[in-house]
C-alpha cells in the first residue's frame, strides 16, 4: 500500500488478516478452574434432618479422583465422616461423603480445599478447586415417642351390667379332689426307709491305727546334699534349651516395593495416617485430624534406606529415611523427626 504526501511516497506493508486468526488461534487457552454447581444439602440450607447420612457435591467438570481435601472451617462445625473405607467418588463430576452424628440445632460447615492442601483439582489441566464452604443448619430432630410409665397396669375391661357374676366353685368343678385319708391306717414310721440302707462296718478295736507314711513308701526320696559341696547353680539349667543369640544384621529387613506392600497405619492424639503401598511403586495416603481430612496419591521409588515420594499432580517431592523391622516402619527426615507405621 502506498501513500503520497508533499511529493514523498511512503510504503506500509500489510499483514495478512488470515495470519492474525492463525496467531489468535494458537495462543495456549487459559483453563477455568473447577467450580461446584451444586450440593446436598445446599449451602445456606436450614432445617436439614439430623439422620443425614451424606453430603453430595457436583462439579462443572471432571475431576481427578485419586484425591480429595475435606477441612475445618470458623463458618460451622466440622461434622464427623464415616469410618468407612468406601471411594466417595460417584463419577468425575460427583463426589459423596458419608456423615454420621449430626446434632439438632447446630450450623455445620465443611471446606472444600485450603490454601496449602488443594486435592480438589481438575481431570484435565489440573487446576485447583479454589477454596468452598457449604455451611447447612440441623433442624430440631425427631420427637421423642411418649413413654408410658413402666408400672402402669393395663386398663381393666369394663363389666357388663347384665352378666350373671361368676360363681368360683365353678372353676374348681373339674379339679382334682383329694383322696380323703384312711383314719385306720398306721402312721408311717421314717426309720423304715433306712432299714435297707447299708450299715458302715464297725472298727476293730483292737486293729493297730493306720500311719499316714504308710502310703509314703514307695516315693522316690531326694538324695540328701552333701553339705560340704557348694551346689552349682548350672546345674539346673543342663538340660534348659539356651536362647539363640540374635544377629544384629538380621533385624532390617531390605526396602523394596513388594516388602511394603500392604497397608500401613500411625495413630497418634493429633492425627491418622493410613498408607497403601503397592508392589507397582505407587501408593495412596489418608491423613485424618481434628481440622478434617485429605487423601491423595503418589509415587515412591527407593534407594538403598531412602524412600522418596512424589506426589501426583502438584505438590513437593519428600524424601524421607526408612527402617522396615517386621511389622514396623519407621519414617524420619532430616532433622530426626518422623513417625512408626505399624503393618495392618
Amino acid at each position: 500500500m502506498r501513500f503520497k504526501t508533499s511529493g514523498r511516497q511512503f510504503r506500509i506493508a500489510t499483514f495478512p488478516f488470515s495470519a492474525l486468526m492463525l496467531l489468535a488461534m494458537s495462543a495456549p487457552a487459559i483453563a477455568d478452574p473447577p467450580k461446584v454447581l451444586r450440593s446436598s444439602p445446599a449451602n445456606g440450607a436450614k432445617d436439614v434432618p439430623t439422620d443425614l447420612a451424606a453430603i453430595r457435591i457436583r462439579f462443572d467438570q471432571p475431576m481427578k479422583m485419586n484425591g480429595w481435601t475435606l477441612w475445618q472451617s470458623q463458618q460451622g462445625v466440622f461434622p464427623t465422616l464415616s469410618d468407612s473405607d468406601e471411594d466417595p467418588w460417584l463419577d468425575p463430576q460427583t463426589f459423596e461423603q458419608k456423615i454420621k452424628g449430626l446434632k439438632p440445632n447446630t450450623t455445620y460447615a465443611v471446606q472444600l480445599n485450603s490454601d496449602r492442601r488443594q486435592s480438589f483439582r481438575s481431570a484435565d489441566a489440573n487446576e485447583p478447586l479454589p477454596v468452598t464452604t457449604i455451611v447447612f443448619t440441623t433442624g430440631a430432630g425427631p420427637k421423642p415417642a411418649a413413654r408410658q410409665p413402666a408400672d402402669q397396669p393395663p386398663a381393666e375391661e369394663p363389666k357388663d351390667p347384665g352378666k350373671t357374676p361368676k360363681n368360683p366353685l365353678d372353676d374348681s368343678a373339674d379339679a382334682p379332689q383329694k383322696k380323703p385319708k384312711d383314719p385306720t391306717r398306721k402312721p408311717k414310721n421314717p426309720l423304715d426307709d433306712a432299714a435297707d440302707e447299708p450299715k458302715e462296718k464297725p472298727r476293730d478295736p483292737g486293729r493297730k491305727p493306720k500311719n499316714p507314711l504308710d502310703d509314703a513308701v514307695d516315693e522316690p526320696k531326694e538324695k540328701p546334699r552333701d553339705p560340704g559341696k557348694p551346689k552349682n547353680p548350672l546345674d539346673d539349667a543342663a538340660d534348659q534349651p539356651r536362647e539363640k543369640p540374635k544377629d544384629p544384621g538380621a533385624a532390617a529387613a531390605t526396602l523394596t516395593p513388594q516388602a511394603l506392600s500392604g497397608t500401613w497405619l500411625v495413630r497418634t492424639a493429633e492425627l491418622e495416617i493410613t498408607v497403601i503401598f503397592k508392589a507397582d511403586g505407587t501408593c495412596s495416603r489418608r491423613v485424618k485430624t481434628a481440622q478434617g481430612e485429605e487423601r491423595g496419591e503418589s509415587t515412591f521409588s527407593i534407594a538403598g534406606t531412602r524412600i522418596t515420594f512424589k506426589p501426583a499432580g502438584a505438590g513437593e517431592t519428600i524424601t524421607l529415611n526408612a527402617k522396615l523391622e517386621g511389622n514396623c516402619l519407621e519414617l524420619t527426615d532430616g532433622e530426626g523427626n518422623g513417625f512408626r507405621l505399624v503393618r495392618q
